[in-house]
């Protein structure tokens, strides 16, 4: 006997809302109980599946695959491949996840389930480098897409091999100086307006008397903020008399650093301020505040792009290597989807650009980006990041310890005034009187740095 539409595998009703949809039933619990026998339910078509992925979105969970009804019936136990992506680019990746699964794709036999996490780059860092306390609900990636690679600097050298690169990016953005359309047209935008230079305005940002200021998202929480570090530092090089200028340029940027890319798009700024975010972040901020519209400007030098590539994870012990073929399979689908015709129609409508460079047509002068390709420089090396993001903490660090130590007293014994002499004075607990405050953070900066190494340095 034909079952009539809208009844269950068994000819009874299928579960509806009030609203007359079937019933979506989410599992977003990450580690999952012993599996039970479901009742097989009947989606009303795409609407359905993207009703489902709607309601996983709030939660910043997208379960695609068995979650929506598509599981394999019979055979063994499904396949699940757990991505952890940039929330930015995070619904782009759920869709091509659900593309992916929409066919019942079986992977080595069995049915595959892609399960995607909104999940912030430095947290999923912190997870890799060991730096985070897991809990019985923490999923540790098989793939991870990233804002940019640059996070692969943040982990310990030793770990820096667990990630993999897939070849495949899913889009990019440039970092950009962005300036509130309402200030571009006082004098000191204008200057920078003209000719866009990096080392201009970090120059006029470090000075005494600064002529503009320039604001960056919190390295140690954004790839904006890292990219940010990584051009002062391929400007300075490795040239000693430029350390000084980077060491400018970075307490410059600490006081004005915001805690996210958003929060440095936001705010009542009376003199004019270049804030260093991806141009996608620009062009979401001027559609949702059209009253205070950004510019934004490509520097002449050249800039860094957040490129969002797609790693895989390699197994943290040799026995969860049971799957790797499987997952490789299930990675290779994923990648298909990710670089499809689809997902770069997505990527373009929400303000990035394709992972070479174009953009999308909605960007000109009207709102406020322009449409030309990035000039790109060259990406540095993980050491390098970890370098230059260690002198970064070194500052940070340095200004702490001045704010708790007291310097008024001078020594005028007659002691050892050398820099190595002050140093070893501060490590006993002795006081000294430095002649500028540049030289006493620097000093004390280093002094942290031999009292961390002490036990380790003879």
């Amino acid at each position: 006997m034909a079952k009539k539409q809208g009844e269950g595998r068994e000819g009874r009703p299928a579960p509806r809302h009030s609203s007359g949809r079937p019933r979506f039933v989410s599992r977003l619990a990450s580690v999952r109980p012993a599996r039970r026998p479901r009742r097989r339910r009947v989606f009303a078509g795409p609407l359905a599946v993207a009703t489902a992925i709607t309601a996983l979105l709030a939660f910043g969970v997208y379960r695609i695959g068995g979650a929506l009804g598509l599981d394999c019936a019979g055979g063994p136990g499904p396949l699940t491949l757990n991505v952890a992506a940039e929330p930015g680019i995070a619904p782009m990746v759920s869709r091509a996840a659900a593309r992916t699964t929409s066919e019942r794709t079986r992977v080595a036999g069995r049915c595959l389930e892609i399960e995607v996490r909104a999940a912030e780059p430095a947290d999923v860092t912190d997870l890799l480098a060991g730096r985070r306390v897991t809990d019985p609900g923490t999923v540790r990636p098989e793939v991870w897409i990233p804002d940019t690679a640059f996070w692969t600097g943040l982990l310990p050298a030793d770990r820096r091999g667990l990630l993999i690169p897939t070849g495949t990016r899913v889009a990019s953005s440039p970092l950009v100086a962005a300036l509130p359309r309402r200030l571009a047209g006082r004098t000191a935008g204008q200057k920078f307006l003209a000719v866009p230079s990096w080392a201009a305005m970090m120059e006029a940002a470090a000075a005494p008397n600064a002529s503009l200021e320039m604001q960056i998202p919190d390295p140690t929480r954004t790839g904006a903020g890292i990219a940010a570090l990584a051009i002062a530092a391929t400007l300075t090089g490795d040239d000693p008399a430029k350390r000084a200028q980077f060491s400018g340029v970075a307490r410059a940027w600490r006081e004005r650093q915001a805690p996210s890319v958003r929060r440095a798009l936001v705010g009542d700024r009376r003199n004019p301020t270049f804030t260093l975010v991806p141009e996608q972040a620009v062009y979401t901020h001027n559609r949702a505040v059209p009253g205070d519209a950004a510019v934004a400007l490509q520097p002449v030098e050249g800039t860094f792009a957040m490129d969002h590539p797609v790693l895989r994870v390699a197994p943290a012990h040799a026995s969860a290597t049971d799957d790797h073929d499987a997952v490789l399979a299930a990675t290779r689908l994923l990648n298909l989807s990710l670089t499809s015709a689809d997902t770069r129609r997505e990527t373009l409508a929400g303000g990035f650009r394709t992972p070479d460079g174009h953009p999308p047509a909605t960007f000109d002068s009207i709102i406020g980006i322009s449409p030309q390709l990035p000039q790109l420089l060259a990406a540095p090396r993980p050491d390098e990041i970890a370098r230059f993001m260690q002198s970064w903490a070194r500052l940070s660090l340095g200004i702490r310890l001045l704010s708790i130590v007291d310097v008024s007293g001078a020594d005028g014994s007659g002691a050892d005034v050398s820099a190595l002499g002050r140093i070893a004075g501060v490590v006993q607990g002795q006081t000294f009187q430095a002649e500028r405050p540049e030289q006493m953070q620097e000093l004390f900066a280093q002094a942290v740095s031999r009292r961390i190494c002490a036990p380790k340095c003879g």
